[in-house]
């Protein structure tokens, strides 16, 4: 069977003539662009022979068996607004009236839209914290028992596994203690895509259980961007109001250029197997044995995160995370996924070079022989120290006053930050990446959460949500 994107290629070298969308024609409007003239020429719409997503029957639904088939799962399905639309899709189908939907905190905020459109509450389980390290931790299993064992209304319970930092909870573990309760298991597995396909992974949450499943392609994968996978099995969803849902959040003219790079990338790992995953593990040795040098800077061992995430701490430097990330773009080049508070964070994929990693670990090796100069081994500034005990957004439990869904109705209005304490947020704070709301609207705003906002705008980190002077914050009226 051949793969979209041979479909594709080979039709583009046909004389069939489009008078059908898209309106492009299969041509670039800039005759200079070569490569939009490629990708013109294969991006098509639901004709004749290329089969239709939302009832797919024929090269589609051939390319969705054979990921159910990789994965593991007795259904997957193309995502084409990546885990976004995955996360709203699976969280719309297991909502019930008058009942709640656990989650864990450090939840993406797509997870909290699907709770609000859904006007369902949310009950939270809070993950671990290494202390250590500054990083949000796993899911204790144990919290999830005692939360079910209390709140009988809860009908279904959302993991997020591995987090953007990449660690992992033990979901097969999650997955029993929840189906004792006869309720599904969803499991965010965005960045953890790869697990699947080689035993040296922390194990897919579909091997372990979960109900659903969803993958983001794109961010530890050889596809492109906005590409993304849904896998389901077992009864406790109703696969009908599943697929419906994936209409509902789904364009109805989704990208064959997209789907085709999902299914080129399935067919290479098909033929490749775990041998494809070989230059990462040998990247990362290179990585684990260099960090053994460092006297300042310390990369987080894999014993904590999964290999395919390069965490580089600052916790007992004067630099925060945030200027690691900034010296590494400005001076070295280096673009990395992500700065936290103390550590900064970048993606390791199959599709490294030894050059790239040569790269980063010079920089390092820089960084952190001026820092000894500088500061001396472990000798944080006061500023530092008294940063690191305060950067623990997601550890404040928020009171609420109003749900999402009841705060999204509310009239509001914007007022100093520094005045907000006591007042119900009326807008979702988030700092981004990893797009973890900081608050939900509905909220109380802790003085200790201006704090954090407070430092987190002079360290220059991304936080969406706040006006645009970054002064004021949006609040509910009382």
């Amino acid at each position: 069977m051949k793969t979209l994107y041979e479909l594709l290629y080979e039709y583009k070298e046909t004389d069939y003539y489009p008078f059908h969308m898209p309106g492009h024609k299969r041509k670039s409007v800039d005759g200079n662009c070569e490569v939009l003239e490629e990708v013109h020429q294969i991006d098509i719409t639901e004709i004749d022979g290329f089969d239709n997503l939302h009832h797919a029957e024929g090269v589609l639904k051939m390319a969705q068996e054979r990921v159910a088939r990789l994965y593991g799962a007795e259904e997957s399905f193309f995502l084409i607004n990546g885990s976004t639309g995955g996360l709203l899709s699976a969280i719309s189908a297991v909502c019930e009236c008058n009942k709640k939907v656990l989650i864990c905190r450090n939840s993406h905020k797509a997870v909290y839209n699907a709770l609000a459109v859904n006007k369902v509450c949310a009950e939270y389980v809070w993950p671990s914290y290494i202390e250590e390290r500054d990083l949000i931790g796993k899911i204790e299993p144990y919290e999830i028992a005692k939360i079910l064992e209390k709140n009988k209304d809860i009908n279904a319970v959302v993991v997020t596994s591995p987090t953007y930092d990449g660690v992992v909870s033990d979901v097969k573990q999650i997955a029993e203690i929840v189906h004792h309760y006869n309720i599904p298991l969803i499991v965010d597995e965005a960045h953890g895509a790869h697990f699947a396909f080689d035993d040296r992974f922390p194990k897919s949450a579909v091997s372990e259980g979960a109900d659903i499943v969803i993958n983001s392609t794109h961010k530890t994968l050889p596809a492109m961007t906005q590409t993304a996978l849904l896998h389901v099995q077992g009864n406790l969803v109703n696969r009908s109001r599943l697929k419906n849902y994936l209409q509902i959040y789904q364009t109805s003219s989704p990208s064959y250029v997209l789907m085709a790079s999902i299914d080129s990338c399935m067919q290479m790992l098909e033929k490749e197997g775990s041998r494809f995953f070989d230059r990462l593990f040998i990247l990362r040795r290179e990585i684990d044995d260099f960090s053994k040098g460092l006297k300042c800077l310390q990369i987080v061992s894999t014993e904590i995160a999964e290999p395919g995430k390069i965490i580089v701490s600052t916790k007992n430097t004067n630099l925060s995370g945030q200027e690691l990330y900034e010296i590494l773009l400005n001076k070295y080049h280096i673009q990395m996924e992500m700065a936290g508070f103390n550590y900064v964070v970048g993606i390791l994929t199959a599709m490294d070079t030894e050059e790239g990693v040569c790269r980063l670990l010079t920089a390092l090796e820089a960084i952190d022989e001026e820092l000894d100069v500088r500061k001396g081994i472990g000798e944080a500034t006061k500023e530092a120290k008294d940063n690191q005990s305060k950067m623990e957004f997601y550890r404040v439990e928020n009171a609420i006053a109003q749900t999402y869904h009841e705060a999204m109705n509310q009239k509001s209005e914007w007022i100093e930050l520094g005045g907000a304490a006591g007042r119900a947020a009326g807008a979702m704070i988030v700092l981004y990446p990893p797009g973890i709301p900081v608050l939900v609207p509905g909220e109380i705003i802790e003085e200790e959460i201006i704090q954090q906002l407070e430092i987190a705008l002079t360290k220059k980190m991304n936080v969406l949500g706040l006006s645009q002077d970054e002064n004021k914050i949006c609040v509910l009226c009382e």
